[in-house]
């Protein structure tokens, strides 16, 4: 009682570059956990697809939402970014491709179709309690731990949906992205 032990633990998340700036788009989970709203990730390495480990940042985050941005600065090799598609066109049945590092596997891609929208569902924590997310883009792509910010894509390599939980059941695996 009255001391206060430091907690040091590792993750590991995907995120997509946003612009030429190094901005980055990841989860709010993947840097900032729900279960604890006013702790940050402090030491945040992006790993590129080329091996290049760069110290990054929290630049916002919204657990609500459960987005987040993060920047690295001044690297010179940083992928293009990619486009954003306009949800208000996406249809049901139309390609989903997810793109991430599940469970540590490097650039892994699944597919699956765009299945259902404005899916409301709470999501469990670690800690037992539940976050509340509404508006959610349902794909029947497989998203697993550490896909978790990774760009859900259309079949042009527009962003359509951020990569972000599953549903927790004996009966569905991978079906959730956030639009």
């Amino acid at each position: 009682p009255g001391f206060v032990q430091p907690y040091k633990a590792e993750a590991s998340g995907s995120g997509f570059v946003l612009d030429d700036q190094g901005d980055i788009v990841t989860n709010a989970h993947v840097v900032q956990p729900p279960e604890q709203p006013n702790s940050k990730i402090t030491n945040l390495t992006v790993v590129f697809a080329n091996g290049d480990k760069v110290p990054a940042h929290v630049v916002a985050a919204n657990v609500g939402a459960d987005i987040a941005i993060i920047k690295v600065d001044n690297y010179r090799k940083l992928p293009p970014p990619l486009q954003l598609a306009d949800s208000t066109r996406l249809e049901e049945g139309q390609w989903a491709i997810a793109i991430g590092e599940p469970l540590q596997l490097q650039q892994t891609v699944t597919v699956g179709v765009v299945s259902g929208f404005n899916r409301s569902e709470p999501i469990p924590t670690e800690n037992g309690n539940a976050i509340d997310f509404k508006g959610l883009l349902q794909t029947s792509a497989p998203i697993n731990p550490g896909n978790s910010g990774g760009p859900l894509i259309d079949i042009d390599g527009r962003v359509i949906g951020i990569n972000q939980s599953t549903v927790k059941s004996a009966y569905a695996q991978g079906i959730r992205s956030e639009e």
